[in-house]
Order: C-alpha cells, then sequence, then structure tokens
C-alpha cells in the first residue's frame, strides 16, 4: 500500500494526503483526521495497529487460509494479538458482482472448519465478518486491490483493465459505501492499491492536473468526492505512484532517467504540485 488522503478522511501510506474532516455521525463510532492525526468522535487520537487478509480480490473470491482455518477463531486471534484494523484487498469485479447480484458460494471454504459460513455466497461471508470485527473492536478498511478477480491482479498498473471501465470503478466504490454507510465497522476506503508503471512503459499511472484517465491524483479525487458524497464520515485514502517527473520534464517522456522512481504505490512527490483536493469534504 502506498498512501492515503483522510476523511472524515485520512492520510496516505506511507505519507498522508489529506481528505474529509468533519464531526462523526451522532452516535457513531467513525473516526477523521485532525491536522497529521486520525482521531475518533471526541477528538482523541487513535493507534491503528493493522493487517492484511488477501483473498476477496483473487479468484477465490474469499478470504485465503479459509480452506482450513475458521474465520471466527481467526478473527478472534487479531484482536488477542493487538490488531485493530484490518485492510481487506477486493477487486472491482467482485464488487459489481455483489452490485449486480452475482454473488456465488466460494469453493475456498471449508464447511467443516467453517460451519458458521458454510453455503453462505462470497457476499454473505463479507457481512459475517463484519460482524464479527464489531463484535472482537476491530476496524476494517476495504481496498480495490485489481480491476479483475485475479490472484496476480496487482500486478497490472491501473485501475481499468478490459471489460472494467474506469467509470465501473466509481461505480463499484459508490455501491459498496452506500451499502455500508450504516455500519461504522468499516471505517476507511483505499482507493486503489499500488497505481504504478514505469516512464516507458504503455501502461501506466502519472499524477498531474489532467483529467486523463491515467491520471490517479484525478482518479482518487473523482472516486473520494463520489464516496464522500455517500458517507462523509468515512476515511478515504490515495496512494501515490511509481515514477514522477523531474523538473523540467513532461509526462510525454519515455526515458527512465528523466523520472524521479521509487515502489509500487509509495512516490507521492506529485502531491506538492498538484495535491488531492476532496471538495467540500476535504481537511
Amino acid at each position: 500500500m502506498g498512501g492515503l488522503a483522510g476523511g472524515t478522511t485520512a492520510q496516505a501510506a506511507p505519507v498522508a494526503e489529506e481528505a474529509a474532516s468533519g464531526a462523526a455521525a451522532a452516535g457513531g463510532d467513525w473516526l477523521h483526521t485532525k491536522g497529521n492525526k486520525i482521531v475518533d468522535a471526541n477528538g482523541d487520537e487513535v493507534w491503528l495497529t493493522g493487517a492484511n487478509w488477501f483473498g476477496f480480490n483473487a479468484s477465490e473470491r474469499v478470504f485465503h487460509g479459509l480452506w482450513s482455518g475458521n474465520i471466527t477463531g481467526i478473527t478472534k486471534s487479531m484482536a488477542d494479538r493487538g490488531i485493530n484494523m484490518v485492510r481487506v484487498p477486493i477487486s472491482t469485479q467482485l464488487l459489481l458482482e455483489w452490485k449486480n447480484g452475482q454473488a456465488t458460494v466460494p469453493s475456498g471454504v471449508n464447511n467443516h472448519a467453517n460451519p458458521e459460513i458454510a453455503g453462505k455466497t462470497s457476499l454473505e461471508v463479507f457481512d459475517f465478518w463484519l460482524s464479527l470485527c464489531e463484535q472482537y473492536g476491530i476496524k476494517v478498511m476495504l481496498d480495490v486491490h485489481s480491476a479483475e478477480a485475479d490472484n496476480s491482479g496487482h500486478n497490472y498498473p491501473v485501475w481499468w483493465k478490459g471489460a472494467i471501465t474506469s467509470e465501473q470503478f466509481y461505480a463499484a466504490w459508490e455501491w459498496v459505501t452506500a451499502r455500508y454507510k450504516a455500519d461504522d465497522t468499516l471505517v476507511a476506503m483505499d482507493i486503489k492499491n499500488e497505481p504504478h508503471g514505469k516512464a516507458n512503459e504503455a501502461t501506466r499511472a502519472k499524477w498531474d492536473g489532467s483529467t486523463d484517465q491515467d491520471n490517479f491524483k484525478y482518479a482518487c479525487e473523482t472516486a473520494g468526492k463520489r464516496i464522500l458524497a455517500i458517507n462523509p464520515n468515512v476515511l478515504v485514502l490515495c496512494e501515490g505512484i511509481e515514477v514522477y517527473p523531474k523538473a523540467g520534464v513532461s509526462w510525454t517522456s519515455t526515458t527512465p532517467a528523466d523520472y524521479h522512481s521509487t515502489w509500487w504505490g509509495g512516490n507521492l512527490r506529485g502531491v506538492r504540485d498538484h495535491p488531492v483536493d476532496l471538495g467540500a469534504n476535504s481537511d
């Protein structure tokens, strides 16, 4: 994961690009940003200790490990170890399947080990797990890890692919935000995992002031504004990219030496020149 913009929003990992602040909903256990800190509804700073649980993004369409481990026991074990935030990678394809009523029963669940979710669809498993997280005091961050349901989908550099368009990417975020807008267990949305791509690669993510499809800054703003229009209390995270042009260099250059390079999603140099603006909900 690369960066963040906060929400009631937060900041990007490893650097925070501020987004949406404001009071949490009355009676809600939401988080929001205050300066460079994440705080609760009372304004008290919150310390988040996180883990990732892979699988909803993959072809199995469910948490990996449930082929042998028990979902309740695994979730409790995370809480017992002090984990209070779990990031859940998911695919746009799966979100759209859920949106369209096409959730299926995943084959990656051992029913003997998981009698509590035997026969449940992937969406029903996710909902059951959210109830476990509420029970054990764990907050959840959803992360679009790839466009397609693909175990290696995170290798693809951008948020659209094949039949999955940028507009569908936004629509998927809107749908999932609306579905869980009253559930203060799901408090954070990581817009896209590790946008990347090198200068000499045909498909890559850039960061500038344009509305081009490959401008992740624009994609993050567009998705973030649509999310916050539905739930202004949720945190919005915006990662970085991989390369950013050196002074005086245009994005049209395909020469690697013309760019500052770092890891996937980790390059936030563009924020200084082109900060993320989430509109009325920006901090």
